[in-house]
């Protein structure tokens, strides 16, 4: 078991790590890698240093990427934790540093990379934009540091990015999902069972109620609402028929039909005159 302080890829410990990531995405098959990860990179100050700050990380396998994203806050604590955002080579040490969940291994024994933006922090093209929500150590931290525990519904049992998070995370400018924890809650609300400890049947797909329908409703909200100072409840009044199958006895005030309608007229009316 090794066990060390988060540390940041030097030019030279990236490089290496690019040119392993470059071999696996030309390989065949595409994007699965032969030869094992360059770990002992890891702890070598050639190509690593530490930041300075946070506790012990423990590396070690994780089944949920939400799992990932706690154990990560935990040993850090929330200040150290923070601190890294911005640094992205930590973020590329990260994702080698727990490659047992990064690089899962296929039934042939080879490493399954994926893209490259599940490891290394890359900017789209032409825009300012980055695509960090797809980093699955950073997205992992991230989500937790803004939802707590309502993250789970965002990232689900897998290790890999889920249809949820990649709708919410990406929306980070026209409506600023990524930053919303009354969205995110009202998600938890919906979609997750807290018995089973995972989401509810048609939360992924695109039927009545799911979480793409919930995405197409956000953008008819959006031309009436300010959806930024909507809270949890205001969701769950907000939300059609269509949903009530997600719904449990506590999952939204009981309201008929009149009185859903005189709460968006009433809704309506403080916008109007604010």
């Amino acid at each position: 078991m090794i066990m060390s302080q988060v540390r940041a890829f030097t030019k030279e410990g990236l490089e290496v790590f690019r040119v392993w990531l470059d071999r696996a995405e030309t390989g065949v098959p595409k994007r699965r890698a032969s030869e094992p990860p360059p770990t002992e990179i890891l702890l070598d100050d050639k190509y690593s240093r530490p930041v300075g700050f946070g506790g012990q990380l423990v590396q070690r396998h994780f089944e949920r990427k939400y799992d990932l994203g706690m154990e990560v806050c935990r040993a850090l604590g929330r200040e150290s934790a923070e601190k890294i955002i911005n640094i992205p080579n930590v973020w590329a040490w990260l994702s080698l540093f727990f490659y047992e969940t990064t690089f899962p291994k296929d039934k042939d024994g080879r490493w399954f990379t994926g893209e490259r933006s599940r490891h290394l922090i890359q900017t789209i093209s032409g825009r300012k934009q980055d695509q960090s929500h797809r980093h699955l150590v950073k997205s992992a931290v991230t989500n937790v540091l803004r939802f707590g525990e309502y993250a789970v519904v965002l990232m689900g049992t897998d290790i890999g990015q889920s249809k949820i998070e990649e709708q919410v995370m990406s929306r980070r400018v026209d409506q600023p999902l990524a930053h919303h924890k009354e969205f995110v809650k009202t998600l938890y609300r919906l979609y997750w069972d807290s018995e089973a400890d995972d989401l509810k049947s048609g939360a992924r797909g695109e039927g009545p109620g799911s979480i793409m329908h919930m995405m197409d409703l956000l953008t008819q909200f959006d031309l009436t609402f300010d959806i930024s100072s909507l809270e949890t409840d205001n969701f769950m009044r907000l939300l059609p028929r269509d949903f009530d199958r997600f719904t449990n006895p506590d999952g939204r005030p009981s309201a008929g039909r009149s009185a859903r309608r005189s709460w968006l007229q009433r809704l309506r009316g403080t916008e109007a005159n604010a």
